[in-house]
């Protein structure tokens, strides 16, 4: 009788095993990367086109580009303003973005900036959200951070 029960587990784990993959190859193939198709753009044009009547200091919007590329394995020269989050490779880009900015919420109360009543709209959907978004806290952080450590 246990050989039996034995038997039995063991066809309906293989018989799911062959279901699983006859599903999974009858999926059509996902879509190709957008990154694999576009040409890169030098940040100086980037920041031209996107960012040059946002007030936002390119030294700013740089560190926020590369903070995306480096989270997400995608050249800097290939992202662009309307990339959705969600669609980035390594698939923690939104999650790492998030932390990003409490960390900046943070550093931007600790360091007593002037108007850190400041708020914040955590709903970051695309990289143009997330520089536009963080870019101010990051400039006050720095500007801050530039005065503790000017020597007269």
């Amino acid at each position: 009788m246990k050989w039996v029960i034995i038997l039995g587990t063991i066809l309906v784990v293989v018989v799911a095993a062959i279901i699983r993959r006859k599903m999974l190859e009858g999926r059509p193939p996902s879509a190709p990367p957008v990154w694999g198709s576009r040409e890169p753009m030098q940040f100086e044009d980037f920041y031209a086109q996107f960012y040059s009547d946002s007030g936002l200091s390119e030294a700013v919007v740089f560190k926020l580009l590369e903070f995306v590329s480096l989270s997400s394995g995608v050249a800097y020269k290939l992202i662009r303003p309307e990339d959705s989050v969600d669609a980035f490779p390594k698939g923690s880009l939104k999650k790492n973005v998030l932390e990003f900015a409490e960390i900046m919420v943070k550093a931007t109360r600790t360091a007593q900036v002037p108007n850190q009543r400041f708020y914040f709209d955590p709903n970051i959907g695309t990289v143009d959200d997330f520089i536009r978004k963080l870019g101010p806290l990051a400039m006050r952080v720095e500007e801050h951070h530039r005065q503790l450590h000017h020597t007269w």
